[in-house]
């Protein structure tokens, strides 16, 4: 009958034993299971930075909870734009529309301005 926690064999009367070799086998087994324990232990991560700052987060019901996630930006103030063909002074949203207005408000101007001379308002 094996053993209860590793199933590991047991010998009775009725065995005969080849001790060499047994012993062999039982040191190779113990070798095996100890690399197994110990690269499992190496893959795990410490409690200490579980839900720690720089760490890794925690889980609850297999979710991450919201004290343990970043802020998201959630103004246009917050977002920062890349602005490639360089259109906009400003690197975030708001600033860029608020440019936008300005050049629509001037351009609005312009045209009642235009329309106006033309008597067509």
């Amino acid at each position: 009958m094996p053993t209860t926690h590793f199933n590991l064999p047991k010998i009775d009367n009725t065995n005969t034993a080849d001790v060499v070799r047994d012993l062999n086998a039982l040191a190779d087994a113990v070798d095996t299971a100890a690399k197994t324990i110990k690269d499992k232990a190496d893959a795990a991560i410490p409690s200490s930075q579980k839900g720690a700052t720089d760490g890794v987060a925690s889980l609850v019901g297999g979710k991450v909870p919201t004290t343990q996630l970043p802020t998201l930006a959630s103004t246009a103030n917050d977002i920062t734009i890349a602005d490639a063909n360089d259109y906009f002074t400003s690197t975030k949203v708001e600033g860029a529309l608020a440019e936008i207005g300005q050049t629509l408000a001037g351009t609005r101007t312009s045209i009642v301005t235009t329309a106006q001379q033309l008597g067509v308002m």
